[in-house]
């Protein structure tokens, strides 16, 4: 039987009441958590900042982060105002003074891109590609290479991410990037403030080697919202309780056979019945592929089904729960 919270007969335990809205924070992406500290919050596919302090992104240092050869970052973000003027984080893992972290990839005050890595216990700098006849709060995709042997800084533009278009090159200050534990940041010098980004990141890569394997992976626009736990894919309160919508919504996926919110919530019917999924396709009691009337499912009478999956189930195939469940 699927974990969960479930009444004295097994059958998956629902509030009567819609529960509030779960918290945004902490997010899974990448196959890590990363949390929404300050005003940091996720919508339509993008990370917003505003610029203040303690508005940022974090993500816990881990063996993976801490390149200390040859290094590939790339993102896609958007700057309110890219002429700003000041000095904006997208991500990395240097501290605000510089000499804890290993690596980071900003703007600069110059309104150029800057990569910035600590050899030998010194900051060494890295000059891009100016920001300066961008869009106001268009998105751009950039990326930056190092190799770690003869200090040799590349510097690219993409359209699509996959395709990069080469802009500019700097050799200087060869030598492996300081190891660290210092977490990695976007939007913030990491947790003391400082270089705040105001605008959007939508994605953020760091690769250990150019075109190396993936150490950091963040993509807002595949980001889980990760209030207490997940049953299959569904995401549960801190008490074992699946958060549920009112209706389906039209940016409704499915996880797993079930239909969820674009926060990942599983959403129920305003009748309180779900339709019977697998893989997606929408079944009747024999596994048969069946097409509802306009997509809606069948309302059924509470009451007491078999179980499929560990899940209360009409012998019309359709999930369903009671409107008063006994309580754990």
């Amino acid at each position: 039987m699927l974990p969960g919270r479930r009444d004295g007969v097994g059958r998956l335990y629902i509030n009567a009441a819609v529960p509030p809205a779960p918290p945004q924070s902490p997010i899974q992406s990448g196959g890590v958590l990363w949390t929404l500290n300050g005003a940091a919050t996720v919508v339509n596919g993008a990370v917003v900042l505003d610029g203040v302090v303690g508005t940022y992104v974090s993500t816990p240092d881990s063996p993976a982060d801490n390149v200390t050869g040859n290094i590939d970052i790339r993102a896609y973000f958007a700057a309110t105002n890219w002429i700003a003027g000041v000095n904006a984080q997208v991500i990395g893992n240097l501290d605000q003074v510089g000499t804890l972290g290993g690596y980071r990839f900003i703007i600069v005050a110059a309104n150029t891109l800057r990569l910035d890595i600590v050899e030998g216990g010194v900051v060494r700098t890295y000059g891009g590609p100016s920001v300066a006849a961008n869009v106001n709060g268009q998105a751009y995709r950039y990326r930056a290479t190092r190799r770690a042997s003869d200090g040799k800084v590349d510097w690219y533009s993409s359209v699509d991410g996959v395709n990069w278009i080469f802009i500019s090159t700097i050799t200087a200050f060869p030598g492996s990037i300081q190891s660290t534990t210092v977490p990695i940041t976007m939007g913030q010098w990491n947790a003391g403030g400082g270089a705040n980004l105001t605008g959007k990141i939508y994605e953020a890569e760091i690769r250990n080697g150019i075109d190396g394997p993936v150490a950091v992976s963040f993509n807002a626009a595949d980001a889980k919202f990760n209030a207490g736990a997940y049953m299959g894919g569904i995401q549960l309160s801190p008490t074992g309780q699946v958060y549920v919508t009112a209706a389906p919504a039209v940016s409704d996926t499915y996880d797993n056979g079930f239909r969820v919110s674009a926060l990942g919530q599983l959403v129920i019917t305003p009748g309180g019945i779900v339709a019977s999924f697998q893989e997606g396709l929408p079944r009747d009691s024999n596994s048969a592929v069946v097409t509802l009337a306009n997509g809606t499912p069948v309302a059924l009478p509470d009451g007491s089904y078999n179980m499929l999956g560990g899940l209360s189930i009409a012998n019309t195939g359709l999930y369903t729960t009671d409107a008063t469940p006994s309580i754990l």
